[in-house]
């Protein structure tokens, strides 16, 4: 059993029994952002915090500082080209983990493991797997029975299917706001669009889609409901989980008939 709890945009917590970690946390007052959904108070504890990259919604500094003078044990997971700057906001670099892609990374009965994305930090850069490789990341967390994907920022690259499907994927959390001209004349690097993340998750084996990454921000917006429109026609047997702020989603493995090795997804409020 896991416990998922959505933040907005990219931000989530996932819970096992005895760990807790967070990604992408985003909850700074920011020009332009839709309000918090909540603050630092609310969090509660946390073994752990990572970021997929170095866009303020995903590296949130403001949030991070408060953090690394609130506690002092708690590790904090970036990519390399990161580790300065996190440490220039209070953080022990003993506490700070480098996230190379394909080491997994363990934090009590989660593991994380980097998966490379492809973004760019301007349109200048854009699109691309990152200079070093794992500038921009994603990250499979596994706990004892459930496989979570959370891809950060990217759009798909020619070897995302098959860099993704070995590791038994059950919940894919991906971003829906895709990318268009207007936007990118804007500086705006885009996303997977809903219709491309539809597609993704179920290339990737995965049997759940929880869309993210479509609300922060009004100039840059996706639609969960063309998500959903779109999975039910081209692929209705993958699930789709459009969650709420705040509200924990339970997460478990069930046996289902035919496929005993991945099962199912029970899911609970």
């Amino acid at each position: 059993m896991a416990i998922l709890t959505w933040f907005g945009q990219a931000g989530f917590t996932i819970e096992s029994r005895t760990t807790r970690i967070a990604i992408d946390l985003f909850l700074s007052e920011t020009e332009d952002a839709r309000p918090p959904v909540t603050n630092l108070e609310n969090i509660g504890n946390l073994n752990a915090i990572s970021v997929t990259h170095e866009h303020i919604d995903h590296f949130d500094e403001s949030l991070l500082r408060e953090m690394a003078h609130r506690h002092d044990n708690l590790q904090v997971i970036v990519p390399p080209p990161l580790v300065d700057r996190t440490a220039a906001l209070g953080f022990n670099r003993s506490k700070i983990i480098e996230a190379h892609v394909h080491e997994p990374i363990h934090i009590g009965e989660l593991t994380m493991i980097p998966i490379p994305s492809c973004h760019g930090v301007s349109m200048t850069d854009a699109y691309h797997l990152g200079n070093p490789l794992g500038q921009f990341v994603g990250y499979v967390v596994t706990s004892e029975d459930l496989v979570v994907y959370h891809s950060g920022d990217t759009i798909k690259w020619s070897d995302i299917e098959t860099e993704l499907s070995r590791y038994g994927i059950h919940v894919a959390l991906l971003p829906i706001n895709g990318r268009d001209s207007l936007r990118e004349e804007m500086g705006i690097v885009g996303n997977l669009t809903p219709e491309e993340a539809v597609d993704v998750a179920h290339r990737i084996g995965a049997r759940v889609l929880v869309p993210m990454h479509f609300d922060g921000f009004a100039k840059n917006p996706g639609s969960p409901e063309t998500v959903i429109s779109y999975a039910r026609q081209f692929h209705p047997d993958l699930s789709v989980v459009v969650m709420g702020y705040l509200n924990p989603l339970h997460l478990s493995m069930t046996d289902t008939p035919g496929r005993p090795h991945d099962g199912g997804i029970s899911t609970k409020s």
